[in-house]
């Protein structure tokens, strides 16, 4: 179904970064967006990289082209909210240029810009059914009548169209490893979870405008930290087993799946993981974790960089472990 006339009200605003000047994800996604059977919302689709005049007008060009959307309904972005896709970067708004280095930052700049009676958080790296923004909509309003109180809906995430669970999201965060324990559902329907790893939340924008996202925490994990924080608001976080989203990341290395990444990732991963559970972990999870569980999973990745990385690779890595202990352990001061 294309959307061809201009509304200047919606039910549900869709908000996500398009990330890293990958316009194949930020097509895809849009592709699924405009075939969707419920077509009462507007899309803010922020760019989270350095963007000009001609590059700005390429990129509406090739969604005009590739997604079959008029140019009535998306257009230079005036700050008005009343076009169906919004497509925002430095060039025609005045977000900092702390964008380009902070997934925090650009989540709290399009929570401020939301500003219907729902929120669909997004990743740009997903796609999903034509009917999905409806089934959740119907499958919040079912669960509503049961829990009896606010919530944030989430799907199951598969691992692109393989028809593998990549995972059912975060029954708990388990601080003696400071990283979260993964969910799966098995056989039950439907679950409450305490994290989620951002790939798709719906909500009413009053609770999610309850929150902000720490911009300390740059990128990798914040997504965890905010949703952490809403479970201890005591909000319910649920999960669907029959919702779905498919996620179509790039390929990863054995860094990656060791939670290392390249020196970039694997300080914010670490510095990170300090600061969540500063926030968040008692006396006597911060006492394990500090007395044990930094030493010991530093040396378990330490391990795994000495055995994965390439030779040119592992002095930058151990080094970006050094750093960071130093950095955020010792003189970090805010948490």
């Amino acid at each position: 179904m294309n959307f061809t006339g201009k509304i200047i009200d919606f039910k549900l605003s869709v908000v996500f970064a398009s990330r890293g000047g990958n316009t194949h994800h930020l097509i895809n996604i849009l592709w699924c967006l405009n075939k969707q059977s419920f077509q009462d919302f507007n899309v803010y689709a922020i760019l989270d990289y350095p963007v000009y005049q001609k590059e700005y007008e390429s990129v509406i060009s090739t969604i005009i082209a590739k997604v079959s959307v008029s140019s009535e309904v998306i257009s230079e972005w005036n700050g008005k909210r009343d076009k169906k896709y919004n497509i925002i970067c430095n060039y025609n708004s005045k977000f900092s240029s702390l964008a380009w280095d902070s997934a925090s930052y650009i989540r709290n700049y399009w929570l401020d810009l939301a500003a219907w009676e729902f929120i669909n958080f997004f990743d740009d790296d997903i796609i999903f059914n034509d009917t999905y923004l409806q089934d959740s909509l119907n499958y919040r309003e079912s669960f509503r009548k049961q829990i009896w109180k606010d919530f944030v809906l989430t799907p199951t995430l598969m691992y692109r169209q393989t028809g593998q669970i990549q995972n059912q999201w975060f029954k708990r965060y388990v601080f003696r490893q400071s990283r979260p324990q993964v969910n799966f559902l098995k056989n039950k329907k439907h679950d409450f979870i305490q994290l989620y790893s951002w790939n798709s939340l719906l909500a009413t924008s009053s609770l999610f405008k309850q929150f902000r996202f720490d911009e300390d925490i740059n990128f990798v994990g914040e997504d965890l930290d905010f949703t952490y924080t809403i479970h201890k608001a005591w909000y319910p976080i649920l999960v669907l087993a029959d919702l779905k989203v498919y996620h179509m990341e790039r390929d990863k290395s054995l860094l990656d799946h060791a939670w290392v990444g390249n020196p970039v990732s694997a300080y914010q991963k670490w510095k990170n993981r300090i600061i969540f559970v500063r926030k968040h972990g008692n006396f006597l999870q911060k006492f394990i974790f500090y007395t044990f569980s930094l030493w010991a999973n530093n040396a378990r990745l330490i391990m795994k960089i000495l055995r994965y990385a390439k030779r040119n690779q592992k002095r930058k890595l151990i080094s970006s472990f050094l750093r960071w202990n130093r950095d955020w352990l010792f003189n970090y001061k805010k948490h």
